[in-house]
C-alpha cells in the first residue's frame, strides 16, 4: 500500500514536468469515464487494504478473495489493469465529435495566449479527425441542419405526423403517419442529429477563428510548414480553405528561408520539356506531380497576387525601390527574391501542366502582369548603372526572366506530341484557355507591348527584348508544326496595343528593330530572299 501511495504522490509531479502540449493532450483524451474508472480502482484498492475491518462491520458487502491471490497481489493486479486501461485509452484514443468543444476551447485559449508551439502540437495530433469532420457533408448532417432550423424538434415531428407536410417531404410524412409508434424514437434520433450538427458548427468556428488567424498561419509556415501542406490536402471544397491557402502562401513568400524558397532552389533544372519534381520537396511534389492538385488549390492566385501587391507598394517610391538598383550583385541574391522565385514557380507549374497535357493555362498571364507592373516601376537611378548594360537594373533582369519563361513554354510545343490541348482551334485573335502554347504566345506579345511603351525603359533594353521575340517568331515559322503559332505571335504583336495614339509609334519601333537586324535574321533563319521578314512586316502594318 505504501508503494501505491508513493506512486500516487509522484503522478502530479510527473504531470507537472510534461510539456504543456502533452498536458493539454491528456486533458483532451481523459474524460469523465476515465476519471470515474480511476476513482473506482483507487477505492477498491483502498477497500482491500482495510478488508478485515470492513468484513467485521459490513459483512454483506465484502466479496471473497479469488483463490490463489493475496490482498497485495489483488491490489497490484487492479492497479496494473487500471494503468493498462489508461495507457490504451491514451495510445489509441481518437478525437470524437463529443470532445470537439473541449478541443475548440483549448485551441482558442492557446491562440489568444500566443502559445503557438503548444497550439501547433495540439492541432498536428488531431488534424486528420478535424478535417474528416470539417469537410464531410453526409446526408445525416444535412438532415440535421434541416431539423436545427426548426424552433422545436417536437413541433417539426408534429408537422410530419399531421396532414400538412413540408414540400418535398410528403412521402416521408405518409410513411411516418403509418408508424405512430416511431414518434418517440424519431424524436430522440432528431435530437442526436441536431447535436451532431452543433458539433459540426463548432468545427467551423475552430476553422474560422484559429486556422484562418493570420498570426497562426505565420507561425504555422515558420514552425510546422508541412502541417500547412496537410491542411491543403485535406481541407477541400470550402470557401475557408481558399482563404487559408492565400494566407499560407503569402506567409511562405514573406520568408526567404521558407520551404517554398528552398524547394524552388532545389528544382532549377529542366529535364527535357519539364522539371523533375523530387519527392524530397513535398510541397512542390504534391502540387505539380499531378498538376490538378495545383489547379484545385488555385496555387497560382496567392503567388501571383502577392507579387502584384509587392510591385504596387514599391511603385509609391521609386527612389527606395530595391529593384531599381544595379544588377551587379543580384545574381547571388535572386534565389531568395520573391519575384524571381514566383516567376520560377509559374515556370515549373506551367511546364508541368503542358507536359501532363492539362487543359488549362494555369493563369500564366500573371507573368505578363508582372512585366506590366515592373515596366511601370522601372527607373535607372543607381550610380552603379549607366543604363547601357545588358540588364541596367534588377527589374530588367526579372522582365527578361518572365519573357524567357514564356519563350521556353512556346518552344516546348515543338517537342511534344500534338494533342487537343496543343492544337489551335480558333483564329489568331481568339483566346483558347485550354491551350497553354497559345496562351503563352498571347502573354509574350503583351510583354512586348508593355516594355516598348514604358517611358523609363531605355531604347537599348527595349530593342533587346523585341529582338528576342523576333528570333522566336522566325523559329516558329521555320517549324511546320509550330508555324500556326508563329502566325498567332505576329498577329498579337500587331494588335496587343489598342490605343490608336500609341499604336503607330509602337509598330514603327518594332519595324525599326526589324530593319536594323534584317541581315542577322536573314543569316540565322535562312531568309536571304526576305520573304519571312516581309510576311512579318505585312502582319504588323496590316491594320494601320
Amino acid at each position: 500500500m505504501s508503494t501505491f501511495i508513493a506512486l500516487l504522490a509522484i503522478l502530479p509531479a510527473i504531470f507537472a514536468v510534461l510539456p504543456r502540449s502533452q498536458q493539454l493532450g491528456l486533458k483532451l483524451k481523459l474524460g469523465f469515464i476515465d476519471r470515474f474508472a480511476s476513482v473506482c480502482c483507487f477505492v477498491w484498492i483502498l477497500g482491500l487494504e482495510f478488508n478485515d475491518a470492513i468484513a467485521l462491520h459490513f459483512p454483506r458487502i465484502v466479496l471473497p478473495l479469488p483463490r490463489g491471490l493475496t490482498v497485495l497481489q489483488l491490489q497490484e493486479l487492479i492497479a496494473f489493469c487500471c494503468i493498462l486501461l489508461l495507457f490504451a485509452r491514451i495510445r489509441w484514443w481518437r478525437l470524437s465529435l463529443q470532445r470537439l468543444p473541449i478541443l475548440v476551447e483549448l485551441a482558442e485559449g492557446l491562440l489568444w495566449s500566443e502559445s503557438y508551439i503548444e497550439l501547433l502540437a495540439l492541432i498536428e495530433e488531431h488534424h486528420c479527425m478535424i478535417f474528416r469532420n470539417l469537410t464531410s457533408d453526409p446526408i445525416l448532417v444535412r438532415f440535421a441542419a434541416q431539423i436545427e432550423r426548426q424552433r422545436d424538434i417536437e413541433d417539426f415531428l408534429g408537422v410530419m405526423f399531421s396532414e400538412k407536410a413540408p414540400a418535398g417531404l410528403e412521402r416521408i410524412a405518409v410513411w411516418i403517419r403509418r408508424h405512430e409508434r416511431l414518434r418517440k424514437p424519431l424524436s430522440k434520433l432528431a435530437s442526436r442529429l441536431a447535436s451532431r450538427f452543433d458539433q459540426s458548427e463548432k468545427l467551423a468556428v475552430l476553422a474560422s477563428s484559429v486556422f484562418l488567424n493570420s498570426k497562426f498561419i505565420q507561425k504555422l509556415a515558420n514552425i510546422r510548414p508541412y502541417l500547412g501542406l496537410e491542411f491543403i490536402k485535406q481541407w477541400k471544397d470550402r470557401f475557408d480553405s481558399e482563404v487559408f491557402i492565400d494566407r499560407y502562401f503569402t506567409a511562405l513568400l514573406e520568408d526567404a528561408d521558407s520551404i517554398l524558397f528552398r524547394e524552388l532552389r532545389d528544382n532549377q533544372n529542366l529535364q527535357g520539356n519539364h522539371f523533375h519534381i523530387y519527392p524530397k520537396n513535398p510541397l512542390l511534389h504534391y502540387l505539380f506531380s499531378d498538376v490538378k492538385n495545383a489547379f484545385d488549390a488555385a496555387a497560382y492566385r496567392p503567388v501571383g497576387e502577392y507579387v502584384c501587391r509587392l510591385l504596387d507598394s514599391l511603385a509609391r517610391d521609386s527612389d527606395t525601390d530595391p529593384y531599381n538598383r544595379s544588377y551587379i550583385d543580384f545574381d547571388h541574391l535572386k534565389l531568395r527574391d520573391p519575384i524571381y522565385s514566383s516567376i520560377s514557380f509559374f515556370h515549373i507549374m506551367t511546364a508541368e501542366a503542358l507536359d501532363q497535357d492539362y487543359p488549362w493555362h494555369m493563369w500564366l498571364y500573371y507573368l505578363s502582369t508582372f512585366v506590366q507592373k515592373m515596366s511601370r516601376n522601372y527607373r535607372v537611378n543607381d550610380p552603379l548603372s549607366s543604363g547601357q548594360e545588358e540588364f541596367p537594373n534588377r527589374y530588367a533582369y526579372l522582365i527578361y526572366e518572365a519573357v524567357y519563361v514564356l519563350r521556353e513554354l512556346i518552344r516546348a510545343g515543338g517537342d511534344l506530341k500534338p494533342t487537343s490541348n496543343r492544337t489551335l482551334r480558333h483564329g489568331p485573335g481568339q483566346h483558347e484557355n485550354e491551350n497553354i502554347l497559345k496562351s503563352s504566345v498571347f502573354a509574350l506579345a503583351s510583354c512586348v507591348g508593355y516594355v516598348v511603351l514604358a517611358e523609363n525603359i531605355g531604347i537599348k533594353f527595349r530593342r533587346y527584348l523585341v529582338d528576342i521575340v523576333f528570333h522566336e517568331y522566325f523559329n516558329l515559322i521555320d517549324m511546320p508544326k509550330m508555324r500556326p503559332y508563329g502566325i498567332v505571335l505576329a498577329y498579337q504583336l500587331a494588335n496587343t496595343v489598342y490605343s490608336s495614339g500609341m499604336k503607330l509609334g509602337y509598330i514603327r519601333f518594332l519595324d525599326s528593330v526589324l530593319q536594323s537586324n534584317q541581315m542577322e535574321y536573314a543569316i540565322k533563319h535562312n531568309d536571304f530572299d526576305g520573304l519571312k521578314m516581309r510576311e512579318l512586316r505585312n502582319s504588323l502594318f496590316e491594320d494601320l
